[in-house]
């Protein structure tokens, strides 16, 4: 039953309203994300579930430079 709930949340956390880049699921893209994705890379914490698949943003499996310059395009977009 926990592992339905879990599959649940992460479901809702993936499709229902949070954007990619918005790690933290505040609805907002901005130096939080920035930060929680550059300490994934450099392995001081670790990303996992929802928030890592939204780090993920070119789908390829991993969370990487790749995907800190897009959230970094992202942030500068969202404050324009």
């Amino acid at each position: 039953m926990k592992r339905f709930i879990t599959i649940i949340l992460i479901f809702l956390l993936l499709f229902c309203g949070l954007k990619d880049g918005d790690i933290n699921g505040d609805y907002r893209i901005n130096e939080h994300d920035l930060e929680l994705c550059r300490e994934h890379i450099l392995r001081i914490s670790h990303l996992h579930g929802a928030e890592f698949w939204r780090a993920d943003i070119n789908k390829d499996g991993k969370v990487d430079s790749t995907d800190l310059t897009y959230i970094l395009i992202l942030n500068k977009e969202g404050k324009q």
